[in-house]
């Protein structure tokens, strides 16, 4: 009965069934791409077919393009060479594979806007998405360029030299490659829009969606150097940002206990699709 049901759907709505169709092949694809090129694990990628079957079934290429951009070229930065000979691998940035967590905590926010956009078909849905994922974008940009290229961080809250690694720890071209990062999934999220559809969007639009990308970024930075978990553990006594170490559990030293690096994504992403929000209703700026 499911097939039967399933093939007289395809069938009599064959065009709106075709572009579902063509997403969940592409997401599929990505999927497994990225599993090969060892970007994400396999919860990881069935994470990223799922969200991209929405996105690109549902979205088209409005959507598709800018979740795109950020997807290939986190995974370029992520296996980009160390310049620090004394760098040491692991944690966040460091072009380990990406778990389904992962992938929620930077593309959760943008997914969910897909299917409202269907029953609001709106602008400011898109600039929400978008700011999502301008957000998503300038963190991961921001990291992976910062620990490869940047001098020794600082502190976002004192100016204080950290180490590499440290959670709200900054450097010039970090801070750089996000508004970079921003940038680039604004410019290409608003050129496809006008592309696409008669009702254009302003300049001012991108302008807005890179503020949003770049402070998401800095809340992330934020609440990576004050609230964010912080262990140490029981056998090489070493602090740790993890929950787990040496096989393990980590007693907490500081931050809050559920507040860990994804928590922080997941935050961050929320902020920058909270932030046009903010501008429109809340300060009743025209995007």
């Amino acid at each position: 009965p499911f097939f039967s049901a399933l093939l007289l759907f395809t069938g009599v709505y064959l065009d709106q069934a075709t572009p579902l169709i063509y997403g969940t092949v592409l997401a599929l694809l990505v999927g497994v791409a990225a599993y090969r090129a060892q970007a994400l694990d396999l919860s990881g990628s069935l994470a990223a077919f799922l969200s991209g079957a929405l996105i690109f079934g549902l979205g088209g290429w409005v959507y598709s393009v800018p979740v795109l951009v950020f997807f290939i070229t986190s995974s370029l930065l992520s296996h980009l060479p160390y310049e620090k000979q004394n760098h040491q691998h692991g944690g966040k940035g460091s072009g380990a594979r990406r778990t389904a967590v992962q992938v929620i905590s930077n593309g959760g926010i943008a997914t969910l806007m897909v299917p409202i956009a269907l029953f609001w078909p709106h602008p400011m849905v898109f600039l929400i998405y978008l700011s999502a994922l301008a957000a998503a974008t300038a963190d991961t940009w921001a990291t992976e360029i910062g620990q490869r290229y940047g001098r020794t961080p600082r502190s976002i809250i004192t100016g204080e030299f950290v180490t590499e690694r440290a959670s709200g720890g900054v450097t010039p071209i970090g801070l750089s490659a996000a508004l970079l990062g921003a940038g680039a999934v604004a410019f290409v999220g608003i050129l496809t829009y006008n592309l696409t559809f008669d009702e254009q969007l302003s300049l001012r639009a991108i302008f807005f969606v890179i503020v949003a990308g770049y402070i998401g970024q800095l809340i992330d930075s934020l609440l990576g150097a004050t609230l964010q978990f912080r262990g140490r553990c029981p056998v090489c006594a070493e602090d740790v940002e993890v929950r787990e170490h040496c096989g393990r559990s980590t007693e907490l030293v500081d931050g809050l206990p559920w507040l860990g690096n994804d928590a922080i994504n997941l935050l961050c992403t929320l902020s920058g699709a909270l932030f046009p929000i903010a501008m429109r209703f809340g300060l009743g700026i025209q995007l």
